[in-house]
């Protein structure tokens, strides 16, 4: 009976260990694959509010649906204005820019309303640049002719950087390191404002960093020959892509999609590439329109001749709404929340902001013919539902809504 209860037993013991073996082989989890594709870099500054920053205070950005002016101011008389930088607009609507006066180059916060909340003297920063705001918004971060500078909120200053020549709106990543161009290199830089690497021969002007959800880097950039280049966040080297192009690059980005494809524009031409480097494919294009935007459902808005046109991932048209002959569509596009975008064009002399909805229809557009306005700053978009830019030489700033 022992033998027969310990036979028994043992069986039992079998046959729960296997099964146990098999549950257990049973409840290996497959790699998990993202089911998350929303675009990882949608636009130029990450978002219509130049944030450049991913990771920070998300804030919804609804329509700007009149097409008129809100407000314009000046800055002052007009003395030797270089020609403006990016804007970048916070959370709660207040505005960050720089007034690059000869005599009186200054950092400016504003409120929505245009009111000055404060202002900072600095040294001369040209076209090109552009701001980001820290994971809390709490700091800003800039780069002018000679310095890179993290300020609070407040305007204080906490750290500058000596760094010569042109450079690049930084971009954050997740723990708050600040990926930046200048000096011929692209700097990782903590928030303490210590350099935590840096490449080497990186020239600049150099486009805008982009950020993959891995947190890669890309750069387009022109030393001998133009390239696409991808670093990982620790600026080890992943892949570099000559582009067979001999133009030299300013004021551009990539912009990466859901599935981590990637796409830039240089003049007469869109291209699509993947994360890996290979080309998908290219499309002509407009001089103008420099940054293309992708819509939430993974769309590509660029421009193609004299169209405002949506691409699919694959490049086939889905929508083309024709602008006006003869055109050129300048800077970048942005996009609210809801798809619609927004962009400056020129034509004949004079500048026109205009809006489609997300299936190509016109909203709107508004004639800047008293502008002086040829192709930079481009504009961002509010939470308080504004646009706001200023003119090449930011003597005067203005807002749509």
């Amino acid at each position: 009976m022992k033998r027969y209860k310990l036979h028994f037993v043992h069986i039992c013991l079998l046959t729960l260990s296997l099964f146990i073996y098999g549950c257990s082989n049973n409840s290996v989890s497959p790699p998990t694959v993202s089911t998350d594709h929303t675009p990882m870099w949608p636009m130029f500054g990450f978002n219509g509010r130049h944030s450049a920053n991913p990771f920070g205070v998300k804030v919804s950005i609804q329509s700007v649906n009149n097409g008129t002016i809100y407000w314009k101011d000046t800055l002052g008389p007009y003395s030797h204005f270089t020609d403006a930088s990016e804007s970048c607009i916070d959370a709660t609507g207040n505005i960050y820019m720089i007034a690059d006066k000869a005599d009186s180059s200054s950092i400016i916060k504003l409120r929505s309303d245009g009111t000055i909340i404060w202002k900072r003297d600095s040294l001369t920063a040209g076209k090109y640049y552009g701001f980001a705001l820290s994971n809390d918004e709490t700091r800003v971060y800039y780069k002018d002719m000679y310095h890179f500078t993290c300020r609070d909120s407040s305007g204080n200053k906490l750290w500058s950087i000596n760094g010569w020549s042109d450079g690049s709106t930084p971009v954050i990543g997740k723990d708050g390191t600040i990926y930046v161009c200048f000096d011929d290199m692209l700097n990782a830089v903590s928030p303490d404002g210590s350099i935590k690497w840096q490449t080497l021969q990186i020239s600049v002007p150099s486009s805008h960093p982009a950020l993959d959800r891995d947190e890669n880097i890309y750069i387009l950039q022109y030393y001998n020959q133009d390239e696409l280049i991808k670093f990982d966040k620790n600026g080890n080297l992943i892949w570099k892509k000559n582009l067979n192009l001999t133009i030299q690059l300013d004021f551009t980005s990539v912009v990466i999609d859901g599935f981590n494809n990637l796409y830039f524009q240089i003049n007469d031409t869109l291209y699509s590439y993947d994360n890996n480097g290979n080309k998908r494919w290219q499309k002509c294009a407009k001089w103008g329109a420099q940054i293309p935007a992708i819509t939430s459902d993974n769309g590509i808005i660029s421009d193609s001749l004299n169209n405002i046109v949506k691409y699919d991932l694959n490049g086939n048209i889905i929508w083309s709404f024709l602008v006006q002959a003869n055109l050129t569509i300048l800077n970048s596009i942005i996009l609210d929340d809801v798809n619609n975008s927004y962009l400056i064009v020129y034509l004949d002399y004079q500048s026109y902001i205009i809006s489609a909805d997300k299936d190509g229809n016109s909203r709107w557009n508004y004639n800047m013919s008293s502008f002086n306005w040829m192709g930079y700053p481009g504009i961002v978009i509010s939470p308080n539902q504004f646009l706001f830019s200023s003119y090449s030489k930011p003597n005067v700033i203005f807002t749509i809504r």
